[in-house]
């Protein structure tokens, strides 16, 4: 008997199954060759550096790089201005006067270079903050290879989330405040100039110094930056130095500070066309008392309703989580549908 031939004959369904196969084979391909561009455009590297501050004191840091024109990854490694503010702070009289024994604040620590040069400067406590995982991982392990969590350590040092946007993840509802806060180039977008005023002036303790080192990138950036900090009450006593800190390119480029601004444009030569770096300093009175918005009560508050916040989504999950699963049905797409009609017809008629 002839029976008559199928529609998709199985020689057809073969090559259309090689086909396919080839195809899946070159767009992985494809796939790991871009992923491989990509690997090699934005190769992290990590290493370790170190901050010199005489006799003898030197903190060991730990850093990520990437090799993009514009880094990612900014907090992930020391810059020079970090590197100026650490040996200004390392002064015998700015040491004694402005981080021995006191509590400092560091806020965007990045890999924490200045917040651990506070405590080896004989600080009682230092908290470094950043709201990135990334960094604050950085700053963790770097407190531990400068042994602060040995168990001998002098100082108290501790690694906190804080997002200067959000006022629910601010601290001074648990504290007093700090008798310092220290930023090293913690200025470079518009918004910072707001933001980073109002997370100082909620944890500054009375009669406490704040310290913040700019390198300038952007036009107008320090100008709104101090307005800001005057509106919110910190400008009785404030100064701003344009002289303080500068690389000593004279010394040659064993100059860490110099080599670490050679290393990279952003860091360097996008300074230098700026205006340079800048020291910010400003000290508050016995009664200082930071504006009733980013009061302690106000904190407390913040932290409550996102409690509740969170809670309610919590809820909510588990809400839709418990609602029975909608039925399953097993749907055949209508070509496929098609194809099995056609096959039978033509073997009925047969």
């Amino acid at each position: 008997l002839a029976y008559p031939r199928a529609r998709d004959p199985r020689g057809a369904r073969a090559r259309w199954r090689a086909r396919g196969r080839a195809r899946c084979s070159q767009d992985r391909a494809r796939a790991r060759r871009v992923a491989g561009s990509a690997l090699e455009s934005r190769m992290v590297l990590a290493v370790t550096t170190s901050v010199d501050l005489g006799d003898g004191v030197v903190v060991k840091l730990r850093e990520e790089r990437d090799n993009e024109s514009v880094p990612l990854r900014t907090g992930c490694r020391v810059w020079s201005c970090a590197r100026l503010l650490s040996s200004w702070l390392a002064s015998p009289a700015i040491a004694s006067t402005f981080v021995r024994d006191r509590d400092v604040l560091e806020l965007g620590a990045g890999v924490g270079a200045v917040g651990l040069t506070c405590a080896a400067l004989g600080a009682s406590s230092v908290t470094m903050t950043d709201r990135d995982p990334a960094t604050l991982s950085l700053s963790h392990a770097n407190a531990q290879i400068n042994g602060h969590y040995s168990g001998v350590s002098p100082c108290d040092v501790s690694v906190i989330a804080l997002d200067w946007d959000d006022v629910s993840s601010y601290l001074s509802d648990e504290t007093n405040g700090y008798g310092l806060i220290v930023a090293a180039d913690a200025l470079y977008l518009p918004e910072h100039c707001a933001s980073l005023p109002r997370a100082v002036a909620a944890h500054v303790a009375p009669g406490g110094v704040v310290v913040i080192a700019c390198g300038l990138r952007r036009a107008g950036l320090l100008e709104e930056l101090v307005a800001q900090l005057r509106e919110c009450g910190l400008g009785d006593d404030l100064d701003v130095d344009g002289n303080a800190l500068a690389l000593r390119r004279d010394e040659g480029d064993d100059d860490a500070a110099v080599a670490t601004a050679s290393e990279h444009a952003h860091d360097g030569e996008q300074i230098a066309a700026a205006g340079g770096y800048v020291l910010i300093t400003a000290r508050v009175g016995e009664d200082w008392t930071p504006p009733s918005a980013l009061s302690r009560e106000a904190v407390r508050e913040a932290k409550r309703a996102k409690e509740e916040e969170e809670e309610e989504e919590t809820r909510e999950a588990s809400d839709s989580e418990a609602d029975p699963p909608a039925p399953l049905l097993k749907l055949i797409p209508p070509r496929a549908a098609s194809f099995k009609r056609d096959r039978k017809s033509s073997f009925d008629a047969t």
